[in-house]
C-alpha cells in the first residue's frame, strides 16, 4: 500500500455489541488480527442482549436453562465456544460465571471511555473480567474496579448521575431500527448473527484496502448481535 493511499484518511469501524456476547469477544480478536498497518479507528457502540434483565442480573444457569430449554444444551454450546475461543487465544471460563448481568452501566462506562481515549482497553477489560475471570459486571464495585484498571477516570461520579443513559438508549434504538429495516432474513432473526460476522472478519483487511484504493475512507458498521 502506498503512502498516497494511506493519506486518504482513517476508516471508522462501528462495532455494535454487548460485553456478555462470547461471539463479540471472538470477533474482537479477529478484527485485531485484520487491521494492523491500516489507519483504522474502532468505535464500540452499545447493544443490550437482554434489555429486560433485572439490574442485579440473574443466575446464569436459570437464564440459560430458560433460553435453551435445558441446562445440558447450554453446556453443549459452551463446549463448542470453548474450542472456538481457544483458537483465538481466549480461555473462556463459563464454569466460573454464576450470573448473567445487566449491562446498562457497563455500556455507560464504555461511552465515557471513548471520551477519555481508553475505550478499547475498557471493552477488553470487561470482556476479560466476565468471560475469563467469571466476575459479575453488574455489581457496581466490581465494574468500577475493572474499568479503573483499564485507565478510566471519573467512573463512579458518572455512574452516580445520569450521564450516558440517553446516549446508550439512543444507540440501542438505532441498532434495532437497522435490524428491522434490513433483509427479511435479518428481520426474522432481528439481528445479524455474530458467528457470520466473526467468520467474515478474516477478510476485513481486503475491505479496508479496497476503501483506500478507491480513494475514500469508509464507515464500516459491524453488528455483532446474538
Amino acid at each position: 500500500m502506498t503512502t498516497a493511499n494511506r493519506s486518504v484518511g482513517p476508516i471508522t469501524i462501528d462495532v455494535i455489541s454487548d460485553v456478555i456476547c462470547p461471539w463479540c469477544y471472538v470477533g474482537k480478536r479477529r478484527l485485531e488480527k485484520a487491521i494492523p498497518g491500516f489507519d483504522v479507528r474502532v468505535r464500540w457502540l452499545p447493544f443490550q442482549l437482554n434489555p429486560q434483565m433485572p439490574k442485579e442480573g440473574i443466575s446464569r444457569k436459570e437464564y440459560r436453562t430458560a433460553k435453551f430449554g435445558k441446562w445440558e444444551r447450554s453446556l453443549e454450546l459452551d463446549a463448542k465456544m470453548l474450542a472456538i475461543g481457544e483458537a483465538e487465544g481466549i480461555r473462556f471460563a463459563f464454569d466460573k460465571i454464576e450470573r448473567t448481568p445487566n449491562t446498562v452501566d457497563a455500556h455507560r462506562l464504555i461511552w465515557l471511555a471513548e471520551k477519555q481515549g481508553v475505550q478499547d482497553a475498557v471493552v477488553e477489560g470487561l470482556f476479560r473480567a466476565y468471560f475469563t475471570e467469571g466476575q459479575d459486571i453488574s455489581n457496581r464495585r466490581t465494574l468500577l474496579d475493572v474499568v479503573a484498571e483499564a485507565g478510566l477516570g471519573r467512573a463512579e461520579a458518572m455512574l452516580n448521575g445520569d450521564d450516558g443513559f440517553e446516549e446508550s438508549e439512543a444507540a440501542q434504538r438505532s441498532a434495532w431500527t437497522t435490524c428491522r429495516s434490513s433483509s427479511s432474513t435479518a428481520r426474522s432473526r432481528c439481528a445479524v448473527r455474530c458467528r457470520q460476522l466473526c467468520s467474515s472478519l478474516f477478510s476485513i483487511g481486503r475491505l479496508i484496502r479496497s476503501s483506500w484504493v478507491a480513494g475514500a475512507s469508509r464507515l464500516l458498521s459491524l453488528r455483532w448481535l446474538r
